[in-house]
């Protein structure tokens, strides 16, 4: 199984797949803290992860913005737990992550999904991007 990391300066969006690496699936949204590495290694454990996808911040022209060095830093810390790590290209997951969200939503409701985290589900679009690149 893979797990995929959509890393913000607050909140952290963690995806996985299924075990046959073919579909990807919203998971958790964890703080960016102290205990973010801990949590992130547990999943890793819990459900016998083998490769982390980070999502790799860059601007339209590819060039890396400012909490790509952060995710590239966290990034660090997992492999130096042991744990394999890649970067893939998240530009425009969190729009699509709205767009679903959107075709979702009932219409005429009041509810408040629009103001709904999406960082699980921008997780979950790096992971099925990375699996179906793989598929190629």
């Amino acid at each position: 199984m893979l797990l995929a990391v959509d890393f913000g300066s607050k909140k952290v969006g963690i995806a996985i797949s299924d075990e046959g690496e073919k579909f990807a699936v919203p998971f958790s949204i964890l703080k960016n803290d102290n205990n973010l590495l801990e949590e992130v290694l547990k999943i890793v454990k819990d459900y016998s992860i083998t490769l982390v996808v980070v999502g790799k911040s860059v601007n339209l022209s590819g060039i890396p913005n400012k909490i790509q060095k952060d995710a590239e830093a966290f990034a660090e810390r997992l492999r130096a737990s042991g744990i394999e790590v890649e970067f893939f290209d998240e530009r425009f997951t969190t729009a699509q992550a709205k767009e679903i969200q959107n075709i979702n939503k009932k219409p005429n409701s009041r509810s408040k999904q629009a103001t709904k985290p999406l960082d699980d589900k921008a997780a979950a679009i790096i992971l099925q991007d990375f699996l179906d690149s793989r598929q190629k």
